[in-house]
């Protein structure tokens, strides 16, 4: 139901708008734990909890901009890369913009969290720690609540008003939203105290019956209130002037209001508009909170926006700041004043209504609590155990600076330090994450280069001082109007790049705001103060609409921090969606959608998006003029001025804008032999089926569609990467052309033959288990066994109902299925194949049997297989040959060997003792933490003469055969080593390389081509070629599939197979025609001429190579059912073990293949470990898996020629995460093995330093 639940997101939304889209998968269970980022923490949180300085996860963060949104690179709406000065495309993020994202998801957890309770039906019914239906939650304290910047060069939060120029009375106003809460007075998205809740000792704000606002929250349609669970003001609420002495008009913000008292009372919730903070602060204010010790000392502050709501009013008597007494009860000691409990207003109005009390606002020596009174009187707030001075802020009339600290480790990296007026008993007693050992850097928006060396200016600056990480220096915050005067804007687009800073509405201001003009297309501007075109106030506000049809409201100001004493160093004021003070869950949604708005708003979204659409609905390679016609129709919502809602990111437009599209439809692009689409297994298994009328005999009966090993699988894509690389390039026509087709990555040899098996055996048998069938129901299978006849049903969920209509003629019957199966773009010569083998069935065993065997033959042509322009192609099959004449020249072999995810090898290899300069361990242990392996647990490998910084290294306890072979001499490591095209830092730019990308790395490593030279070959493949050249009998191998490593340059023609590691099974058992389905085959997918489309050209030589393969594999299984390279004794119980296996198997029959050289390439799925550490099981499998392998090849006397070289991604993080996993980094470290192997040595320079520095 999870998976239902998920898919239907999809489902749901197929024809809606793609931010919904966006948004529900973000807060989707599956999704969460499929980029775990559930239970993901802030380094705050890691911190507060005890747990180190833990970095967030970075896993969503990074795929949700790669695969989801934008992409690796800036695109114009044709489709095409934005290039740099020098020619290079712009990427879209870099790894700084990931660990800022990856912040913004923290804090997700599971909806359903309580042991205790009972549960749902479902999918809950079966385990209360399972996956669930319910969207994620937020959980408060895991969030961090800092500023992040964006992938433009600002923050996120640009663009939202300050919530300190909230409209007077805001909650009152249009759009003012509020939700019913039933008759619980806490609020849901709100900080609140348990205490509060049904306890009349606590004043609730109460609406009078008389109110406005009431009357909008009862709705009476004239059977009394009904109260709709949601409520938003379409108009501001007018109040005269008995409305006004309403309790809702005396304070700055509401809460929770209670509509209706009685035993059931009802009670609403008041979601403020979404708005930021500034970061740095000027005039602030001293907030404090929590326990205030005898003596005075305060228990936490920090720096408020006094023109904020954040606070309550602390009041304390005249001459409070004379107070000596020692009793703590004196002058200096505060109440708290309020008109509904934990009310927050903001400074100016706590000030006024300690005055209204009788008191001053003050700095108090201690905030009084209900002990402290025989009865709390009417204005007092204040109650038992302190839970006030606890649970939320008081302002103080005490100021407070924000400095600056610019992190040593991070250049260009800030973080926000407060400076408050100290206590009673001198002390500041800030929040940690607030005072100099702040560690919440973020990217700031600096004016001109960022600094690159604090470490050294710091001391030069007389108003900085260096701590442990970085340098704090003292600020200066002002406010400047951006534009002065209306000649300055050129056009809109000055208005939306220039303006950071939104703005509420005018009218929400009633008649303070009256419009200018100023003569500025597609600009209005809004003035507040009497000002001119010549003379505009940084209050202005500015009206625009972009692009994508979203207005904006922007005010004329720019907030900037400079260092003081710096020469000019400054950098545009950060905001937050979250404030420090009220870090509320309200916020933290607010701040989510501020995201996903960021991702789904970015200019490259619609052309990345376009591209990815057009690439399902059949154009692998669709023209710039396509994109941008999709891209147009997405921005603007309409395809035809008919088709979409009119709003930016409308799917019903998109996919309109290319179902219609002439080049979707026009007849004259058949004739473009590049133009179409290999189709998914999956789609063209349920066109089979659709189109062939298949049905299943109980109504209860579905097709799972599941372990079919044919490339795709419902409901089981293998990662978020999903079956197949959009990026993907075959070898052949469509790579040789610069083409890409995607479904040709699941292209290869067992997978084809599958499929053509699975839908030969439903014509014959129906939906079965049996035969490489599509059925699941094995129960029957196991109890009556597989069928034994063509047409037996017997074991059949279900069967295909097709049928020739009464008097027929063969003709008819073939058009038919054609225009069925192939939208009737069977080629003639084709045409004319399936007719010579069915007519004298039709003559002679009746339409039934003829229908079957077209549908045979239909369902293996490459018009079923593709989408493009009609196949056009010669009779003559395709020759596929090994070598004629055995090898003369002895075997050898490199297996590479390939951990999938990017294995944590810093745990593989680590130093334990005999080090030159310090002690390594020691400073493993610290790096690593919670994933440090235990010294006494690592297996000891001597490294003496390596020119390591430590004689004595440890391998990982579960990698036994690992420290044999090294011991033995046939091993050897290397360390810290990865793929890069020059040297460089983290902190340089990395646009030639697309670090940290797992397709893009994997490509990277697998190429191992840096500049390019040979694109579109691997390193193993481009081995082979050479070896061929001189006269050797080669053959390059890929377990269960196909891989770039392997591929050569197409001028040396070097044999690349897949190698199943699987069973072989036989296909088309009980055959329709005599046995004769292979030959029949070929001649379908002949050799084609040069205008063959090249989609069904790959098609075709894709499968003729699986034939070959198959036909190679056959023969060597009847080798081996007679006693040669029997494997018996090889039993692998893993998927790991299978694939080595297969190798050895293959090697085995090296003789009667007639091979010298070959390359194998094995892979163990698995490796990315964003949570908790896992890898001990991992690398289990793997030791195991190699272990045999190397036994068998001793037996078979082959390990002396053999070499084992293994590789990953990319390296992991040294630190690990929040969730006691790690993420994506450079180097790690690999081996290679083998019996030829001159071994016992590290190469390579394992890091002296494994600080974070």
């Amino acid at each position: 139901e999870t998976w239902l639940v998920y898919y239907d997101i999809f489902v749901r939304n197929a024809f809606g708008n793609y931010r919904d889209v966006l948004k529900q998968i973000s807060y989707n269970e599956i999704m969460a734990v499929w980029l775990s980022f559930y239970n993901n923490q802030s380094v705050q949180s890691s911190i507060n909890r005890k747990h180190g300085k833990n970095a967030p996860d970075e896993n969503y963060a990074r795929e949700v901009m790669q695969l989801f949104s934008v992409g690796l690179y800036r695109l114009n709406d044709d489709g095409s890369q934005q290039l740099d000065e020098d020619g290079n495309p712009i990427q879209t993020y870099d790894n700084d913009d990931i660990m800022s994202f990856a912040r913004t998801w923290t804090g997700f957890v599971r909806s359903y969290t309580c042991t205790s309770c009972s549960v749902r039906g479902n999918a809950e019914s079966w385990s209360r720690y399972g996956p669930h239906v319910d969207p994620l939650l937020i959980r408060r304290e895991y969030r961090d609540w800092f500023p992040k910047s964006n992938l433009l060069g600002g923050y996120i939060g640009d663009g939202y008003p300050l919530c300190s120029d909230l409209p007077e009375k805001h909650f009152l106003k249009k759009g003012a939203t509020y939700r019913l809460l039933g008759s619980r007075s806490s609020p849901e998205l709100q900080r609140y105290n348990a205490d509060w809740e049904a306890n009349d000792i606590f004043p609730k704000l109460a609406l009078d019956p008389s109110s406005p606002l009431y009357s909008i929250l009862c709705s009476d349609e004239g059977n009394g209130c009904t109260f709709p669970a949601f409520v938003k003001l379409e108009e501001s609420l007018s109040y005269n002037a008995s409305a006004q002495s309403g309790a809702e008009y005396q304070v700055d913000t509401l809460r929770t209001i209670r509509v209706h008292s009685g035993v059931n009372p009802i009670y609403y919730e008041y979601f403020r508009p979404p708005c930021v903070e500034q970061n740095f602060l000027a005039n602030a204010k001293k907030a404090i909170t929590g326990v205030i010790f005898g003596g005075g000392v305060v228990g936490q502050s920090i720096c408020a926006d006094p023109g904020d709501t954040l606070a309550a009013a602390a009041c304390c008597d005249a001459g409070w700041e004379l107070d000596t007494t020692t009793n703590l009860n004196g002058p200096a000691a505060a109440d708290t004043v309020c008109n509904y409990y934990s009310e927050r207003m903001r400074y100016d109005t706590a000030e006024a209504t300690c005055i209204a009390a009788g008191k001053e606002i003050c700095n108090p020596r201690r905030i009084r609590y209900d002990a402290d009174y025989s009865v709390l009187n009417t204005f007092n707030c204040s109650t038992r155990n302190d839970i006030g001075a606890r649970h939320w802020y008081h302002w103080s009339s005490a100021n407070c600076a924000t400095q600056v600290k610019i992190s040593f480790e991070q250049p260009g990296h800030i973080a926000r330090v407060d400076i408050p007026d100290p206590d009673w008993a001198g002390e500041q007693n800030t929040w940690n994450f607030v005072d100099n050992s702040t560690v919440n850097f973020i990217k700031p928006a600096w004016f001109g280069d960022a600094p690159t060396d604090f470490v050294n200016e710091c001391s030069s600056i007389p108003t900085c001082g260096a701590v442990s990480d970085g340098c704090v220096c003292e600020t200066e915050i002002w406010e400047s109007a951006v534009f002065s005067d209306s000649s300055q804007i050129l056009s809109k687009d000055n208005v939306l790049n220039q303006l950071h800073m939104g703005a509420f509405t005018p009218d929400l201001y009633g008649n303070r705001y009256t419009s200018i003009d100023c003569g500025i297309q597609g600009v209005a501007i809004y003035s507040d103060v009497g000002a001119s075109c010549s003379n505009l106030p940084l209050t202005a506000i500015f009206v625009a609409t972009d692009n994508n049809g979203i207005q904006h409201h922007l005010k004329n100001s720019m907030s900037i921090v400079e260092i003081v004493g710096s020469g000019g160093l400054s950098f545009r004021n950060p905001v937050s969606l979250i404030s420090l003070v009220e870090p509320e869950l309200r916020d933290m949604h607010y701040e989510t959608d501020a995201v996903i708005d960021h991702l789904f708003y970015h200019p490259s979204h619609a052309p990345f998006l376009a591209i990815r659409m057009l690439q399902r609905f059949g154009i692998s390679n669709p023209t710039p003029g396509f994109i941008e016609r999709v891209v147009l129709a997405y921005r603007i919502g309409l395809y035809n001025n008919d088709i979409g809602s009119g709003n930016y990111g409308d799917l019903g437009a998109m996919v309109a804008a290319i179902l219609l599209d002439s080049e979707s439809r026009s007849v004259s692009l058949d004739a473009d032999p590049s133009h179409g689409q290999l189709r998914e297994p999956l789609i063209k298994l349920t066109s089979f089926l659709r189109s062939m009328k298949g049905v299943y005999h109980s109504p209860l009966s579905a097709p799972k569609l599941q372990y079919l090993e044919i490339g795709q699988d419902s409901y089981r894509a293998p990662s978020v990467f999903s079956f197949f690389l959009p990026e993907f390039a075959p070898s052949g026509v469509i790579g040789e052309s610069g083409l890409v087709g995607p479904e040709a990555d699941v292209l290869n040899g067992d997978k084809i033959t599958r499929l053509l098996d699975g839908m030969l055996t439903t014509t014959k048998f129906g939906f079965t288990p049996c035969y490489n069938g599509i059925g699941h129901f094995y129960d029957d299978y196991k109890m009556y066994g597989c069928p034994s006849a063509d047409g037996d049903m017997s074991v059949s969920e279900g069967s295909l109902e097709y049928t020739a209509s009464n008097g027929a003629t063969l003709d008819e019957i073939i058009d038919d299925i054609s225009l069925l199966m192939t939208a009737n773009r069977l080629s003639e010569s084709n045409r004319a194949i399936i007719r010579s083998v069915v007519s004298n069935y039709f003559d002679f065993a009746g339409p039934a049997v003829a229908v079957k065997i077209t549908q045979q033959l239909m369902s293996v042509t490459p018009e079923f297989h593709t989408w493009g322009g009609l196949q056009r192609k010669s009779i003559n099959a395709r020759e596929l040959t090994g070598y004629a004449s055995p090898s003369e020249k002895p075997y050898k072999a490199v297996v590479y060997f390939f951990l999938h995810g990017g294995a944590d090898t810093f745990n593989l290899l680590v130093p334990k003792a005999n080090c030159a300069s310090q002690d390594m361990y020691q400073a493993y242990n610290v790096s690593r933490g919670v994933v440090a392996i235990d010294s006494q647990d690592l297996l000891d490998i001597d490294t003496t003469g390596s020119g390591q910084p430590c004689n004595l290294f440890g391998i990982h306890p579960e990698f036994q055969i690992l420290q044999d072979l090294y011991n033995e001499g046939d091993a050897i490591m290397f360390a810290n080593t990865g793929i890069l095209k020059r040297p460089l830092t983290k902190h340089d730019k990395w646009s030639d390389s697309k670090l940290f990308a797992h397709n893009h790395m994997r490509s990277e490593a697998w190429a191992n081509d840096p500049y390019s030279r040979n694109p579109g070959t691997g390193v193993a493949g481009r081995m082979m070629d050479m070896l061929r050249k001189n006269g050797y009998q080669t053959s390059a191998n890929t377990i269960n599939g196909q891989n770039l490593i392997n591929k050569g340059d197409s001028f040396y023609q070097n044999p690349a197979w897949t190698v199943p590691s699987s069973n072989f099974v036989a296909i088309d058992t009980y055959s329709s025609v005599g046995g004769q389905i292979l030959e029949m085959i070929k001649e379908l997918n002949g050799v084609g001429d040069a205008n063959n489309n090249k989609f069904g050209e790959t098609w075709s030589a894709s499968l003729s190579q699986a034939l070959f393969e198959y036909e190679t594999s056959y023969e060597i299984d009847q080798l081996i059912r007679n006693g040669q390279f029997n494997m018996d004794h090889y039993v692998a119980d893993t998927g790991t073990a299978k694939q080595f296996r297969a190798v050895a198997q293959n090697m085995k029959a090296r003789e009667y293949r007639k091979v010298d050289r070959e390359t194998y390439f094995v892979e163990q799925q698995g490796f990315d470990m964003h949570r908790a550490d896992v890898l001990a099981a991992s690398f289990q499998e793997a030791n195991e898996a190699l272990a045999q392998f190397v036994q068998e090849m001793k037996e078979q006397g082959l390990w002396d020629n053999t070499a084992i070289v293994m590789s990953s991604d990319f390296g992991r993080t040294l630190f690990p995460n929040s969730e006691g996993g790690t993420d994506h980094a450079w180097g790690g470290n690999y081996f290679m093995v083998g019996g030829g192997v001159n071994g016992a040595k590290i190469l390579g320079s394992y890091p002296d330093d494994l600080s974070d520095s």
